[in-house]
């Protein structure tokens, strides 16, 4: 009995960070706007998926991308999401960031891609969650999701942590 519930429990908190990204998203599209292309992905896996061993962790996540023409535009868009996180005390506790190091990006001459990232844990499920925007040549493997445009500028928004069973499907 105290199992089913222990297991009813921590997929209550998947859900509630789902429902944190969600409201994020949905922050972030008001405030930079539609992205060109979008997709979420509600996944487990173990550490060792070869053996089916290893310590099991689910995750939720939304990819998006928007079409940036240079690293100017590139940077006002990571920008602007990136702050949408820092105004959302409700959701989140920053606990690291490298954003300030990574921004403004710069041309992309003598690299393919560019990232500016935040850790932070979501306050109601204490799951840790990350944002990570990445500036590339839209062909390059750095990307999640792109655009058709020559350059993307993609985002990734997600939790993960450590879960009690498979809540969703496994990572192949």
């Amino acid at each position: 009995m105290y199992r089913e519930y222990s297991i009813r429990a921590d997929k209550e908190r998947f859900e509630k960070a789902k429902a944190s990204i969600d409201a994020l998203y949905a922050d972030i599209v008001a405030n930079v706007g539609e992205p060109n292309t979008s997709e979420r992905n509600q996944s487990c896996g173990r550490t060792n998926q070869k053996n089916d061993a290893g310590r099991l962790s689910c995750g939720v996540m939304m990819y998006f991308a928007y079409t940036a023409t240079d690293h100017i535009q590139a940077s006002e868009l990571a920008t602007k999401i990136h702050q949408t996180l820092d105004v959302r005390i409700d959701l989140a506790d920053i606990t690291y960031t490298d954003m300030n190091s990574k921004l403004p990006y710069s041309k992309l001459i003598d690299k393919q891609y560019q990232i500016a990232s935040t850790k932070y844990q979501d306050k109601k499920t204490k799951i840790k969650c990350f944002l990570s925007t990445t500036y590339a040549i839209s062909d390059s493997a750095f990307h999640v999701i792109t655009t058709s445009a020559p350059h993307s500028m993609s985002v990734q928004l997600g939790c993960s942590d450590k879960a009690k069973t498979e809540h969703y499907p496994l990572n192949s």
